[in-house]
């Protein structure tokens, strides 16, 4: 069998399987819209597999592209029996399963994305550390060896859902738990510090951390001469990824300490001048000349 025909054999068992789990007695595809599966070179990412949307038309409508690393196939394919091997339990059946797993994971990329993005203004929900994509692989009986998985393992939305066993139950909690990130997501899009420091919150799920990650902060400080007074203005605007170990009640007081100590992973500064009614960017030492000029 062809290395493309042997892909195309696995989804489609991967597809069928996965209906049955989440859809059993109804009339529909575990996928709505089309899915291709296709080899790669994967080793500079240091992935077995990659999950991506491509022939986008918008928000609904994609194609679902599968790339599957030559690696894991040529494990699989070129597989020749060793007695060591069957002793700590590794054949070809081990091999044709890691194979298959893998197809799963991206599979609930794919439908994580498809089921739940739609309607969630938080961006990211099928990233491997959001909490949405994490529930669903466990309910999918899929695995995944991002570090984050061991940590999701001990949170508190692990337990909500482990035992969970119809789909329908699961669907209504993770419904109602975006709903819950997009509530807190709105009461913290945007913090007055004081009344001249302003900070912009964005959020989206973690593509890797278990824990809230402070990603970047942009901050313009703004100064103008308006009837020779000083008027000054900083305005921050920030982004913040939710990982898999993160309760919406969890995130005001991480948001709050984070903003407040300054606690991002990347950090760049603007610098302003208003004359005018116009603003003109420039660097850090002309600001502060200027600023004391009308001071």
């Amino acid at each position: 069998m062809k290395r493309q025909e042997l892909l195309e054999k696995l989804l489609k068992k991967e597809l069928e399987g996965l209906r049955k789990v989440c859809f059993k007695y109804q009339r529909r595809p575990f996928l709505r819209n089309k899915v291709m599966i296709v080899e790669g070179d994967l080793r500079d990412l240091n992935a077995h597999g990659l999950y991506e949307q491509v022939d986008v038309k918008d928000k609904i409508r994609y194609t679902h592209k599968i790339t599957i690393d030559s690696r894991v196939i040529d494990e699989l394919v070129n597989y020749k029996y060793n007695k060591w091997d069957a002793y700590a339990g590794i054949n070809k059946s081990y091999y044709k399963q890691k194979l298959r797993q893998v197809i799963r994971h991206e599979l609930t990329h794919g439908m994580v994305a498809e089921y739940y993005q739609t309607f969630s203004d938080i961006l990211g929900t099928n990233c491997d550390a959001s909490p949405i994509f994490l529930s669903m692989l466990h309910f999918c009986k899929g695995i995944s060896h991002h570090q984050c998985t061991r940590s999701f393992r001990k949170s508190k939305i692990f337990e909500d859902i482990k035992d969970i066993k119809e789909f329908s139950k699961l669907d209504r909690y993770l419904t109602e738990l975006i709903f819950k990130y997009q509530d807190i997501a709105e009461d913290l899009k945007m913090i007055k510090l004081n009344d001249k420091d302003i900070v912009n919150n964005t959020f989206a799920f973690s593509p890797r951390n278990a824990g809230l990650e402070a990603a970047h902060a942009w901050t313009d400080n703004i100064v103008a001469n308006v009837e020779g007074r000083v008027k000054e203005l900083v305005n921050q605007s920030s982004c913040f990824y939710i990982g898999c170990n993160i309760t919406p009640d969890m995130i005001k007081n991480l948001i709050d300490r984070k903003v407040r100590y300054g606690q991002f992973e990347e950090q760049k500064q603007g610098y302003y001048l208003v004359a005018e009614g116009k603003a003109v960017e420039v660097d850090r030492i002309e600001y502060y000349k200027f600023k004391s000029k009308i001071a």
